[in-house]
């Protein structure tokens, strides 16, 4: 089972948020012994430790849409990955991996957040069969959505 961690909103330099999301990736590597990614801009920072099971060789993760704006840090399956994937691309995305993960920047460009922000999961369980919680962020122009079991309860 796949580690993550980050944070959103909180306004410290660069380099000193990559040095607080590193340290807290490296707390947890024991849950993802297979690769580490790391994604920070202005106020959002995403890491992941990763044990690969869909996709072994190309999902390494953060991913991000096809301009960068939305990236994902992810712990769970999605069941259904590959019905949404082709949904998504005949709708004109495009995806540089075959795993699940990329399915979900796709989802949140087309479904989420329509309200504010105050229901944007309800956009993404409708559409997935999953065993996962989403937690956006959307400070300025930059999205990171971190997305893990246990991560987030949702009604």
């Amino acid at each position: 089972m796949c580690g993550i961690a980050g944070f959103v909103g909180i306004p410290i330099p660069h380099d000193e948020a990559a040095m607080h999301l590193r340290a807290m990736c490296d707390a947890i590597s024991h849950r993802g012994p297979d690769s580490d990614g790391y994604h920070v801009a202005d106020g959002v920072a995403l890491g992941v430790r990763r044990l690969s099971i869909i996709d072994v060789s190309g999902g390494r993760q953060p991913i991000s849409n096809e301009d960068g704006s939305i990236t994902v840090v992810f712990n769970g399956e999605i069941y259904n990955h590959r019905s949404l994937r082709r949904q998504l691309e005949a709708s004109g995305h495009r995806f540089r991996t075959h795993s699940d993960t990329e399915v979900l920047v796709h989802l949140y460009e087309d479904f989420g957040p329509r309200d504010g922000g105050k229901h944007q999961h309800k956009a993404h369980c409708a559409h997935s069969a999953t065993s996962f919680a989403l937690a956006p962020g959307a400070p300025a122009k930059q999205t990171g959505i971190a997305a893990g079991l246990n991560f987030l309860s949702l009604p």
